[in-house]
């Protein structure tokens, strides 16, 4: 029998209500329960306190751990290093690994961290499980799927990540009796959600080929089964009285008939519930009878990932968007009531201006409620950066990560006119007067959340705009521009 506790990081040392649940530690957790009953486990969200070393203090003060695992995030790795070393000094015997987006990237820094044992790589169940058999069973160098180490000689010893994949179908439900609803009520990752919910990943992989994303799941597209989906929610509704969701699928629409199956079944169980997308649905995929049954079921809210309206740059980065299809679903989402948001990155390598005015011109003529425009930031391990030229050298400066702004540029303009771009774009669409009708027509909450929303959203663009205003004013590498 082991004891076993999971950390979720943080990126700084406030409250952050900014992120959802931990879907992916209580998905591990759930899976451990139903192979290993006879296990003992906490869980520590990071995220909901001001104070790391209290709350690991207070969640270890009754339990002592044989093995500490931490997700992290890249924007997190500060965190990480520190609670692995407090947990290290507090558990000198105890064995600390390493998971997450951030580990997949840079499994052999994160273990040459000595207070780090091991990294895992990967889609984690299987491999977590076959991990905490085979230190209980005293193997210290364990040959498992997305395993990172030192080895005796102090050389990494590195296994390929994802080499057995977990049947979703079998998958079992996440341990939600971990955690609190109501510590996870305010912003999150959709613009405009509000109140206690919970997150749904009903599909991994995606077999896109986009330059700047990450491959966690793999390319290989699985997913659970409609009636299982809508067991899910059912069971959340009558548990724990949960009526808002969130999905978070890479691809959650490239079933179209699967997808078609969920709504269906959500309408004739009359769930009455609410549904967002703030990613994951590929848009030009969508059609009229889909986005039809989608609002249906309870879609109040659906993300449409553009990125770039720019033919040349869509074929480059490898996203290959259907540009005219997206903005006539757009348009159909929005004649249903569903709020539509964009996201959207401006700086791709060798971008110009003539195609930074294509994406604000899609962007200011499409029928969106709102939208996120971003500074394009190549991530350490994706191919994107390999084509900027970064590498994991750059671990020790990758962690400053801002999507906002930037003190360089890939574009052929200068990081200043980049900024530039970036805030006028921003601010001709949501001061165009149809956008702020259909924005108050549309909104799916009452007034006084709307009033909330609208006035933390002009603060939070304020500052970024004289933030940026500031960054854009410092000395910088200059870029060839275009003419």
């Amino acid at each position: 029998m082991a004891s076993i506790l999971l950390i979720k990081t943080s990126k700084t040392n406030l409250p952050d209500k900014g992120l959802a649940p931990p879907l992916g530690i209580l998905s591990l957790i759930a899976y451990l329960r139903q192979h290993r009953p006879n296990d003992r486990f906490r869980m520590l969200d990071l995220r909901t306190t001001s104070d790391y070393a209290q709350a690991l203090a207070a969640v270890t003060r009754d339990f002592q751990p044989d093995i500490i695992g931490f997700s992290s995030l890249t924007i997190e790795v500060d965190n990480l290093h520190t609670s692995a070393a407090w947990c290290k000094q507090k558990f000198p015997s105890c064995i600390i690994i390493a998971g997450g987006p951030h580990p997949s990237s840079f499994g052999p820094q994160v273990v040459s961290d000595p207070n780090i044992d091991y990294a895992l790589a990967g889609e984690g169940e299987i491999a977590f499980l076959k991990f905490v058999t085979a230190i209980e069973q005293g193997n210290r160098a364990p040959d498992i799927s997305g395993l990172c180490y030192l080895g005796r000689n102090g050389q990494t010893v590195s296994f390929p990540p994802n080499q057995e994949l977990v049947d979703l179908t079998t998958l079992p439900f996440p341990a939600w009796d971990l955690i609190d609803f109501n510590q996870y009520v305010d912003q999150r990752m959709s613009a405009i959600s509000h109140g206690k919910y919970a997150v749904l990943f009903t599909s991994r992989g995606c077999p896109y080929q986009c330059t700047y994303c990450h491959n966690i799941f793999t390319k290989r597209f699985r997913a659970m089964p409609a009636g299982r989906v809508v067991d899910d929610l059912e069971r959340l509704i009558n548990t724990y009285g949960i009526r808002e969701f969130e999905f978070f699928d890479d691809s959650f629409n490239l079933d179209y008939d699967r997808a078609t199956a969920i709504f269906d079944e959500i309408i004739r169980r009359n769930l009455n519930i609410r549904i967002l997308f703030p990613n994951g649905v590929r848009g030009d995929l969508l059609d009229e009878a889909l986005i039809r049954k989608m609002r249906q079921a309870g879609t109040v809210y659906l993300v449409f990932a553009v990125e770039s309206a720019s033919p040349r740059i869509q074929k480059e980065i490898k996203k290959y968007n259907k540009l005219d299809k997206i903005k006539e679903n757009i348009r159909l989402a929005a004649r249903e009531g569903i709020f539509t948001w964009g996201f959207f990155m401006m700086g791709f390598i060798n971008e110009t201006r003539r195609e930074l005015w294509q994406t604000a011109w899609f962007a200011i003529t499409s029928k969106l409620h709102g939208g996120f425009f971003f500074v394009v930031v190549p991530q350490v391990g994706t191919e994107l950066a390999r084509q900027a030229g970064l590498n994991v050298a750059d671990y020790a400066t990758i962690k400053a990560t801002d999507y906002f702004a930037t003190k360089n540029t890939l574009a052929r303009v200068s990081h200043y006119e980049l900024w530039l771009w970036q805030s006028l774009t921003c601010l001709v669409f949501y001061a165009h007067p149809g956008r702020i009708y259909r924005i108050t027509r549309d909104f799916p909450y009452s007034y006084s959340v709307f009033f909330i929303k609208v006035l933390r959203s002009i603060l939070f663009l304020t500052l970024t705009f004289f933030r940026n205003f500031i960054y854009a004013l410092l000395p910088h590498k200059k870029k060839g521009k275009d003419s």
